[in-house]
């Protein structure tokens, strides 16, 4: 395998790592408005 090939896979390696972050970062983000939403329902 040549150099060109492997800094290729470590790119997108880092991409999907940064991109899988986000995300997560964006279901706390959902997860936490869903229990504020259901605690408005409750009163």
């Amino acid at each position: 395998m040549n150099k060109g090939q492997k800094s290729e896979e470590d790119e997108s390696s880092k991409a999907l790592l940064e991109a899988n972050m986000k995300l997560a970062v964006l279901e706390e983000k959902l997860n936490s408005e869903k229990k504020s939403f259901s605690n408005l329902d409750l009163e």
